[in-house]
């Protein structure tokens, strides 16, 4: 028998192993991105809505995180334009902001153009979503756009981090769903 291991090679083990492995899985049970990872694939049971439906009503009106969350785990992209929209607007209206620094009122990123935030804020999604590899060095996007390298940097950086803070606070607000489904 052989299973898939590290760096994509097939790794031999036997009978005895894959045993082990199978007693595992069946005394701790499948963890929420296993139970969701077919979304798109096969129809979900009444009780996996339910609580995907639970957890959604707990966080607030146009929280991306059941996007961004089950594109990340079922690895489907069909959220991926309105998470793209958003990340977009999110961009814009965080570089545009005038914060109270010090004793003036300034914009977080006083160099902001529509034409490289929207590449950064969709390079925030990606990496957010695939992880570093995916997306082009920061060097050569500013290169690219002629911007400067840290304003592109702050913006795919923002971008990135609100996306992965709400996806976790969706899967938070899932395993208290599927708790609740479960116990009552």
């Amino acid at each position: 028998m052989s299973i898939q291991g590290t760096m994509g090679r097939s790794v031999r083990c036997g009978l005895e192993e894959a045993l082990e492995l199978q007693a595992d899985y069946q005394i701790k049970g499948r963890d929420l991105r296993q139970l969701y990872a077919p979304f798109c694939r096969r129809p979900l049971g009444d009780q996996a809505i339910w609580c995907l439906s639970l957890a959604s009503s707990t966080l607030p009106e146009h929280h991306i995180g059941y996007q961004a969350w089950i594109t990340d785990t079922a690895d489907t992209d069909c959220h991926m334009a309105e998470l793209a929209e958003w990340c977009k607007g999110l961009a814009e209206t965080a570089a545009t902001l005038k914060p109270l620094l010090g004793k003036r009122r300034r914009l977080l990123v006083e160099s902001y153009r529509k034409d490289w935030g929207d590449q950064a804020a969709l390079d925030g999604l990606v990496l957010a979503l695939r992880g570093k590899g995916s997306v082009p060095t920061l060097e050569s996007r500013a290169e690219q756009f002629g911007c400067v390298l840290r304003a592109y940097g702050r913006i795919r950086g923002m971008v990135a981090g609100c996306v992965v803070l709400q996806m976790q606070q969706y899967e938070s607000a899932l395993e208290w769903a599927v708790k609740v489904q479960k116990h009552g």
